[in-house]
C-alpha cells in the first residue's frame, strides 16, 4: 500500500468541497481506515496537479482500448493483463528513459505490505421485496425467495455477482448480469386458459296447452 494517494475530484472520492474543506465520501473514509493511507484531493481546474496521471490514462487509451473485442469482464481481465506484462511494463518511459518494469521492482519495495484481510467493497443497500419477488440492480431484476415478499433485505454487489441477505443469512446468490431488462430466473408467466367453446343455440320450448284449457277456449 502507498501511504498518501491523490484523487481527483471524482464523486466516488469526493461527496463535496465546502471552500477549502473536503467532505470525502463515507465509502472513501472506510477504505482508508482499512488500509491506513492519507488522501489528498486535487485543486479544481487545475490539471498540473496530476499531469503524470493525465499521461498514463491517454496511455491506456490509446495502447490497450482501440479495436479491443471481449464476451466478458473476465475476458477482458485476461486481455489486460497479457498486454499489461507484455507491452505495457516492457516498454522505456518516454521521457525517464528507464525500463517501466524495473521502476515498478523498485517502487513495490517502498510499499507497506497489505492488512491480512481484504476490504469488502461490494455495495449494499436495504430494499423491500415487491409483491412479484424481484428486485432490480444496474438495470437487471434479482428474484428473492418467496417468503421475503414485503420484507426488507440486504442487496448486496459487485463486480462479478449479486446476493441477497436477510437476518444475516445470504438467501439467494446470482451471477452479475449486465444486460438490461434481464431476468433472473426468468419469470414463469401463467398459461393462458383455454378458449371457451361458444354456447350451443337452442331451440325455444314451448309447452303445449293442457287439454282442459283447450276444450274451454273452443267452448
Amino acid at each position: 500500500m502507498p501511504r498518501e494517494c491523490v484523487y481527483d475530484n471524482l464523486r466516488s472520492a469526493v461527496a463535496r468541497r465546502e471552500r477549502d474543506e473536503v467532505v470525502w465520501n463515507q465509502r472513501l473514509l472506510h477504505l482508508r481506515g482499512h488500509y491506513a493511507f492519507h488522501a489528498h484531493a486535487c485543486t479544481p481546474a487545475t490539471p498540473r496537479e496530476k499531469g503524470s496521471v493525465e499521461a498514463a490514462v491517454r496511455y491506456l487509451k490509446t495502447g490497450f482500448w482501440p479495436a479491443r473485442r471481449f464476451d466478458s469482464l473476465g475476458e477482458l481481465d485476461g486481455q489486460y493483463a497479457d498486454w499489461r506484462d507484455e507491452v505495457c511494463n516492457m516498454r522505456r518511459h518516454a521521457s525517464g528513459r528507464f525500463p517501466v518494469e524495473q521502476r515498478l521492482e523498485e517502487e513495490r519495495r517502498a510499499l507497506r505490505p497489505l492488512p491480512p484481510e481484504r476490504f469488502d467493497w461490494s455495495a449494499a443497500r436495504i430494499v423491500r421485496v415487491p409483491s412479484d419477488g424481484y428486485l432490480r440492480h444496474g438495470g437487471c431484476f434479482y428474484r428473492a425467495p418467496v417468503s421475503l415478499v414485503q420484507q426488507r433485505v440486504e442487496l448486496r454487489a459487485n463486480r462479478d455477482e449479486v446476493w441477497i441477505r436477510a437476518h444475516g443469512i445470504t438467501r439467494a446468490h446470482y451471477r452479475r448480469c449486465y444486460q438490461p431488462g434481464t431476468w433472473l430466473p426468468a419469470p414463469v408467466l401463467r398459461p393462458e386458459p383455454p378458449a371457451m367453446a361458444p354456447p350451443a343455440k337452442l331451440a325455444p320450448v314451448v309447452a303445449p296447452p293442457e287439454l282442459a284449457a283447450y276444450a274451454e277456449l273452443c267452448a
